[in-house]
């Protein structure tokens, strides 16, 4: 799939985690190698899962750098 015009490769998988239940585990693999996604979102697609963590790395990273 494509997104803000980067190539992945993704698979997904569900599960369950102890203390969260129901879990979906997405493999997404790109230009920064695998990356590994747990969310308890099981209904949303692989496409705005990978949408919402691309948002929120640059925050992550945003944060850390302030420290």
């Amino acid at each position: 799939m494509k997104i803000s015009g980067n190539t992945y490769s993704t698979w997904e998988m569900y599960g369950k985690m102890p203390g969260i239940g129901s879990v979906k585990v997405i493999i997404s693999e790109g230009i920064n190698g695998k990356r590994y996604c747990v969310t308890n979102h099981v209904k949303w697609s692989t496409r705005r899962i990978l949408k919402t963590y691309l948002q929120r790395w640059d925050i992550e990273v945003m944060h850390r750098d302030f420290k």
